[in-house]
């Protein structure tokens, strides 16, 4: 579409945009109020990852139940029989390791605020990369009204990492960074189960591509060097990871991965069919793994990462082996963004409106009807899949080329 020179001025640093001070003063308040006791705010999922960053920098074992409850009772004066386990590998914990060295309610809240820091961030620069200009009110409420927004903030739990790494990595591999691109995708390793096929495809990139081998080695060694720092603080954390990992179900004191009730559709398909082997879970992954290689096969090192890239996702997402809840599926607005930018500036606006009326159903409707529980969100990526592919086609159709974004070419500015 066509601009004025105006619209590529970058805004002045000061003073800041209305809603950043409004955030900035929310926040504020939510920090005195709920680390004072005033209001504190329901921990959920942010337990997990609190007490496991506790235990590990005092030397013990972050995936042992009575340490964890231990933790908690220090922290909150109360015993905890439920204790919900941190399954991320420990590299992962150097991250939350600083938010243990906090009172709980304070870190709690500086937690959700950077979570939620991290999606309004990765949304921009999805935004940037897929060539908008400045977003609009329309586009700020479908991303802050997202379901998987609403519930990663809500239950605190730590997603927004994955989504900044693959945000960042399109951002800056869009503007030949490889080496930046390769930090930010380094994020990936906290979940690396739902991105496996982006993960995959990377690796073989890196293997033609000289630029995409810079982004894959400079990932690797921040993953090699954070894993590191783990073993260097507490020598005994990979041992005491892969025990948990390998323990039978209802041997350990906690929930196992193999007893999790999943909104997948490889969760259902073994227990349709061998609800007692947990390998069966693996397969539809197998299935995309050996997809992707074929798909790389046919054109390696000639495809764009901004048009590859939502259809890795939605199909790590679809196949994924376990996890995939709700609070996960932060990572759809890749290939929601991808296809808001390759409409027409009204276009993209109606579609934004109706991403929010979607959101309003799936967060007052279904609560209404009672479907409370997560695993019963096992609809949601398929309907975004179906919706993706169907809007692609159509934009083909219609002779959408932004739809197929070319590598420092600007998709559309003119989104209000």
């Amino acid at each position: 579409m066509p601009e004025s020179d105006d619209s590529l001025t970058p805004r002045p640093f000061w003073p800041p945009r209305v809603e950043y001070v409004a955030f900035a003063l929310i926040l504020l308040a939510f920090t005195v109020l709920s680390s004072t006791g005033v209001a504190p705010l329901p921990l959920k999922d942010f337990v997990e990852y609190w007490s496991a960053g506790d235990v590990f920098v005092n030397g013990g074992n972050p995936y042992d139940p009575e340490a964890l409850s231990g933790s908690l009772a220090n922290a909150l004066g109360e015993d905890h029989s439920h204790i919900t386990m941190m399954w991320n590998p420990p590299w992962t914990l150097p991250l939350t390791a600083p938010f243990a060295m906090l009172p709980i309610r304070l870190a709690h809240i500086l937690w959700v605020a950077l979570q939620l820091t991290l999606v309004i961030a990765s949304a921009n620069m999805l935004w940037r990369a897929y060539g908008g200009n400045e977003p609009g009110p329309w586009f700020r409420a479908a991303v802050l009204l997202f379901p998987p927004t609403v519930f990663l903030l809500v239950y605190g739990q730590i997603g927004a990492f994955c989504l900044f790494g693959v945000a960042g990595f399109l951002y800056f591999m869009d503007r030949d960074r490889p080496m930046l691109a390769g930090l930010c995708v380094a994020l990936t390793a906290i979940k690396p189960h739902l991105l496996f096929a982006f993960g995959l495809y990377l690796l073989l990139e890196a293997l033609v591509s000289r630029r995409d081998r810079i982004a894959f080695l400079t990932g690797a060694v921040a993953v090699v060097a954070t894993a590191a720092g783990a073993w260097k603080i507490n020598p005994h954390v990979y041992a005491d990871y892969w025990a948990a990992l390998s323990a039978p179900p209802g041997t350990s004191g906690f929930v196992s991965v193999q007893d999790w009730r999943l909104p997948l559709g490889s969760y259902w398909l073994r227990m349709n069919f061998a609800p007692d082997h947990f390998w069966v879970q693996f397969l539809p992954a197998a299935v995309v793994v050996a997809g992707t290689f074929v798909y790389w096969k046919k054109a390696p090192g000639q495809r764009d990462w901004l048009r590859v890239t939502p259809v890795l996702i939605l199909a790590s997402l679809v196949a994924a082996p376990y996890g995939g809840w709700l609070f996960d599926l932060v990572l759809l607005l890749v290939p929601i963004i991808h296809v808001v930018l390759g409409l027409s500036a009204e276009a993209g606006r109606r579609v934004l409106a109706a991403i929010v009326g979607l959101n309003l159903f799936v967060l007052v409707g279904m609560p209404a009807i009672g479907a409370l529980a997560l695993e019963q969100y096992v609809w949601f990526t398929p309907a975004v899949a179906v919706a993706y592919i169907a809007a692609g086609y159509y934009l083909r159709y219609a002779g959408a080329e932004r739809f197929v974004p070319q590598a420092h070419a600007p998709l559309m500015r003119s989104h209000a």
